[in-house]
């Protein structure tokens, strides 16, 4: 005969607890974005998420910001220019 299954346990740890976000957070309201880059060449998914960035921020009525990490250059700035392509805001 089959036991019956146990019910699962409560979360412990961070994931249970509820913090108030600091005082000097509170007016930051805008969507931000990381656009990864490896070797001069951004990642797919860094633009997939800028498109659901945008609906974020559309839905939120916030800038977009596209944060783009890579090592100084040409690639870098192409990046950058490329973000507001896909949604970021200039």
């Amino acid at each position: 005969m089959a036991q019956p299954a146990k019910p699962a346990a409560p979360a412990s740890g961070r994931a249970n607890t509820k913090k108030e976000l600091p005082e000097r957070f509170k007016n930051h309201k805008h969507v931000w974005v990381f656009v990864e880059q490896e070797r001069g060449v951004v990642h797919p998914v860094s633009w997939e998420l800028m498109g659901e960035g945008r609906k974020l921020a559309d839905k939120l009525g916030v800038e977009l910001a596209g944060v783009v990490i890579g090592a100084p250059g040409e690639a870098t700035q192409a990046a950058a220019q490329e973000a507001a392509c896909y949604g970021a805001d200039l």
